[in-house]
């Protein structure tokens, strides 16, 4: 039991460093969190890529009776999309790359994209995939279950927007558990 003590004495102590940092950086200032961008975290329900398939980039220009002139393919809602992301890259959307198994089902995420002027969503992690949750840790002898990752969607605006407006309206669509600024780290010195 002390040599569990000895051991856990440095981890405690680093946490709390850590912690205070975080908070001092906090407080230093307001310019800390990108301005344009905001992550979320939700079912996989409401927003679905499938495999390959990691993000949208949408074109947020003015586009007056774009609903007539266009086909419909090229839109989730009224948001017109511009390409498609893939893991390795970025296609501009044709009638054969179409976003046809590509989902946002939640009319609610729908408007503030919409309404914010959303450049893009995309998966924060392109890589991650629901069944990666469990870990066989070899050195405690168990297993594991990590966090679910798959499911956090980062949106980028156009332009800079009012962010925590955003964020509330993201808390007001349900299912959507976990909504965050994105940190910017400070330049090393």
């Amino acid at each position: 039991m002390l040599a569990m003590e000895k051991l856990l004495r440095p981890i405690t102590i680093a946490v709390v460093l850590c912690t205070l940092l975080c908070i001092a950086i906090s407080a230093d200032s307001e310019e800390q969190f990108h301005p344009d961008k905001a992550r979320f975290f939700c079912d996989s329900s409401i927003v679905y890529f499938p495999h390959g398939k990691v993000g949208l980039i949408f074109d947020t220009a003015e586009c007056i009776n774009c609903r007539q002139s266009l086909p419909e393919w090229r839109f989730i809602g009224d948001l017109k999309v511009d390409s498609i992301i893939y893991i390795d890259s970025t296609l501009p959307l044709t009638e054969e790359n179409q976003i046809a198994d590509i989902e946002i089902n939640s009319p609610g995420l729908r408007r503030i994209l919409e309404n914010s002027n959303a450049y893009k969503i995309a998966k924060s992690f392109p890589e991650a995939v629901p069944e990666d949750t469990l870990f066989w840790d070899s050195v405690r002898v168990k297993w594991h279950i990590l966090p679910d990752i798959s499911k956090y969607y980062t949106i980028r605006f156009d332009e800079a927007v009012e962010m925590d407006s955003v964020i509330n309206w993201l808390r007001s669509v349900p299912d959507i558990r976990k909504i965050e600024k994105i940190w910017i780290p400070p330049e090393p010195e």
